[in-house]
């Protein structure tokens, strides 16, 4: 599915991976790889586009739950892609330490799932901070659902992918699900910070793509919180 011009949405993969032309468009971006088994599928989608898997240059992680990222060390081997994650998340998808559980008490099924569907450990290339450039989308350092949770905001056609930090519920903007949050108050400081962007075009890591006033939705979102 063609979301805009050069961006793409990957159907199939559990979470929302989402491929674009980078910024000197002699390449492509994948953002996020989706749960274990999703390669093939993002494989075949890069076939539509009459690309080969070289065309991956950058691989962007929103952050390291185990459904945006399973299919990442299948996708960094078969492409050779870069992979970049922001800096605090960087040790939990290489496998140095494990992705601390809400604080609020993780789920029964999160802490069975995240011990028998472990993804493999990957590290990463370009640890990205708050502030920084990846081809042509700047980096927002969004901790709450995870630590190093990350928005990537492309200022120019006005297109924001946001992960698992906000998503589309019943046509409302609805935030991260709390059993599956580090930090709900952080996630809402995040949310607060976010809605200060400008876009119109939302992207989230789950449910559907948000197309037009999006920017509008999240700031009547945040100042409920």
């Amino acid at each position: 599915m063609e979301i805009a011009k050069g961006v793409w949405l990957v159907d199939g993969t559990h979470c929302n991976c989402y491929i674009r032309e980078n910024a000197d468009r002699k390449g492509l971006d994948l953002i996020d790889t989706g749960i274990f088994g999703s390669s093939q599928k993002i494989f075949k989608f890069v076939e539509t586009l009459n690309r080969n898997l070289g065309s991956i240059k950058n691989i962007i992680i929103t952050h390291g739950h185990m459904d945006h990222i399973g299919s990442l060390a299948e996708m960094k081997k078969a492409t050779g892609a870069s992979i970049a994650a922001h800096e605090a998340e960087a040790e939990f998808i290489s496998g140095k330490k494990k992705m601390p559980m809400p604080q609020s008490g993780a789920s029964l099924v999160l802490k069975m799932l995240s011990s028998a569907m472990k993804p493999a450990s990957v590290e990463p290339d370009i640890l990205l901070k708050d502030g920084m450039e990846i081809s042509g989308l700047k980096v927002f350092h969004i901790p709450g659902h995870t630590p190093g949770s990350i928005a990537l905001h492309e200022e120019k056609r006005k297109i924001l992918f946001i992960g698992d930090t906000l998503h589309l519920e019943n046509g409302k903007i609805r935030g991260p699900p709390e059993q599956f949050t580090w930090d709900m108050t952080l996630a809402h400081k995040s949310i607060r910070r976010i809605a200060e962007l400008d876009f119109e075009i939302m992207l989230p890591g789950h449910g559907e793509v948000v197309l037009e006033d999006a920017g509008k939705l999240v700031r009547e979102y945040a100042s409920g919180l």
